[in-house]
């Protein structure tokens, strides 16, 4: 057994390293995490069993090297390679799928013309992204897109040989006045309050909410108010805040809402405006009143994408790391190694073996593992990996042959970037914001975002040609109505359709996490523990306080990481990484800390 880390001792060095102080003092959303987590115990008496020989700077590395396995190349396992390869251990990606990336995935409609082009010419532009698109610019998305060296986009763009190979970010036009809503099949500019009287769907005339105040004014106003007693509550004293909130973390959002005296018919219109179908119904009160942080802390015009697309991200990642995944390799089982190690079969024959295990697959790839001869793989854990709920969410990318929004002569007025939403079966378009200065750029946008149930209604056209051309009509159809023009022009303008549901992919099984009541404070806590004798570690959005957002990925692999040097006793290699990498307030949450201060 190789000695393990002494933890008062440990939290005396984070102090005298200053890591309190570095803790972005704004991050709530990550404090509340922490919070969920030290109030759970989750890390109480971890790493397992007493030191067995005192540990301090001075620890030699163990003998024979430390390898860690890393399931899955998303960004949670390229992320972990990285941290591990700044500290000299030795690592290696197992990834089921042909590409790296994950949940990162950028649609190419004609690959190999992407490749031989630049950011100066047209071809550059012809693709959209199936994944993440955009990241708000806060300190909190700092170890993404900040300009610290331990930013990833810092570093990779520090350490590419390559200039040709650095990630370039630029403006993401969240929001245009010309963009449309349409709802009721009554269509109005972005820059109209999308009330209920405004769509005219009150009794009065046909709908079902009444004339009154509610009925005039914008459903973000609403919604904002409606919670802005938990969020304010947090912002002002954590403590305090978690315990308010957690009166409520058994409460979906329309039972909060429903408490809070508005009718079905309210927050049905609440709901439509600003979420998906069933949004309300699925998500755990908590888990929305942290997604509005993220949204109200970042103003609508200081937002960034990636220049040719998200994955030039992962593509910057496999530049700088020395071993790339191995692709094709498809883990289907974890089982006990000899000593202290970890076993992992690939595709039901190859076996390779592990002093730590990182998993960084979504959990419902994690559910198809075989981990039955794991013994102390607890119910709890594997409860969690059955029941943490994931939205569903799909897009519908369309190559036209130009950006006729753009153009006079088909629009009056016409806009750039920016998305237009509506109550039809495509719900969002979304418009590009790169290749705004190149010449002839392709007409290549999002023509339909959705999320939840319209998603998971939407994706049951995917599944054969015949159906995928049918359900291409209807999204041109629904354009065509949206943006009032024809739907023969927009039939002579399309040149290529691409859809694709997160739900409908076997190594993701759902989109991201998006937890239901009791959740929060229940379901994720088992997920942080290290199994396995402190070998197994979970990693990705999903047990971050970033669900759905590149960060949360990010910052999971930081903690497993530091997971993994705690078990090992190595605080020579915990103060390296702080030196390379920064402090990350998540890690920062009690698992240092003595359980008897």
């Amino acid at each position: 057994m190789r000695p393990l880390l002494c933890l008062s001792a440990f939290l005396v060095f984070l102090c005298l390293q200053g890591a309190e102080s570095a803790i972005d003092p704004g991050s709530a959303r990550a404090q509340l995490f922490r919070e969920v987590i030290s109030r759970a115990g989750v890390y109480d008496s971890f790493p397992p069993g007493p030191p067995t020989s005192p540990c301090d700077q001075d620890c030699q590395p163990p003998s024979p090297p430390l390898k860690v396995g890393i399931i899955g190349a998303g960004a949670a396992g390229l992320y972990s390679a990285l941290l591990l390869q700044s500290l000299d251990i030795d690592f290696e990606i197992l990834e089921a799928d042909g590409r790296a990336g994950g949940r990162i995935y950028t649609h190419y409609f004609d690959p190999e013309g992407w490749k031989k082009s630049n950011p100066q010419e047209a071809a550059y532009y012809n693709y959209y992204d199936a994944g993440a698109m955009r990241i708000p610019i806060m300190p909190y998305m700092d170890r993404v897109i900040g300009t610290q060296n331990w930013s990833v986009v810092s570093y990779v763009n520090s350490h590419v040989s390559d200039q040709a190979d650095a990630i370039d970010l630029i403006p993401f036009i969240f929001s245009a006045n010309n963009t449309f809503q349409m709802y009721n099949n009554i269509s109005v500019h972005a820059n109209v309050t999308p009330s209920a009287a405004t769509f005219h769907v009150l009794t009065t005339e046909g709908g079902d909410i009444p004339p009154s105040d509610f009925a005039v004014t914008n459903p973000d106003t609403i919604y904002s108010d409606a919670i802005a007693e938990l969020v304010d509550a947090l912002q002002q004293n954590i403590d305090q805040g978690y315990t308010k909130l957690m009166e409520f973390d058994q409460l979906s959002v329309r039972a909060y809402l429903l408490q809070k005296g508005f009718t079905n018919a309210q927050i049905n219109w609440l709901e439509t405006i600003e979420e998906g179908t069933l949004s309300f119904d699925k998500s755990s009160l908590a888990q929305a009143v942290i997604e509005q942080w993220i949204f109200t802390a970042a103003p609508v015009d200081s937002w960034v994408t990636i220049n040719g697309g998200f994955e030039r991200l992962v593509h910057g990642l496999l530049k700088v790391l020395h071993h790339p995944p191995k692709l094709l390799n498809r883990v289907t089982a974890i089982k006990p190694g000899q000593a202290d190690s970890l076993t992992v079969v690939v595709n039901h024959t190859v076996e390779h073996s592990y002093d730590h295990i990182i998993s960084s697959i979504p959990l419902g790839a994690t559910r198809v593992l075989d981990t039955s001869t794991l013994s102390d793989l607890n119910y709890n854990t594997t409860m969690a990996w059955r029941t943490l709920a994931y939205d569903d969410a799909g897009k519908i990318g369309i190559w036209f042959k130009t950006r006729w929004w753009e153009n006079p002569d088909v629009l009056p007025a016409p806009f750039i970037g920016g998305g237009s939403s509506t109550d039809l079966p495509i719900r969002r378009c979304v418009y590009p914001s790169y290749g705004l200065d190149v010449q002839d750029a392709p007409g290549t946008m999002i023509a339909s975002y959705t999320w939840s149930q319209d998603a998971a209604r939407l994706a049951a056209f995917y599944q054969s040609a015949e159906q995928e051309e049918f359900i291409t009509h209807i999204v041109l159809e629904d354009m065509a109505r949206l943006h009032n023009v024809s739907i023969s022009f927009l039939q002579d303008q399309l040149v290529e359709a691409h859809l694709w549901d997160w739900y409908d992919h076997p190594y993701s099984v759902g989109a991201y996490a998006l937890f239901a009541p009791a959740q929060f404070s229940d379901v994720l806590p088992p997920l942080m523990r290290p199994s396995c004798n402190g070998r197994l570690h979970t990693a990705g959005e999903a047990t971050s306080s970033g669900h759905a957002w590149v960060v949360g990925a990010l910052n999971s692999a930081y903690r497993a990481v530091m997971e993994v040097l705690a078990v090992e006793g190595r605080t020579d290699l915990m103060e390296k990484m702080i030196k390379i990498w920064g402090p990350v307030d998540e890690v920062d949450m009690g698992w240092f800390k003595s359980p008897n201060p």
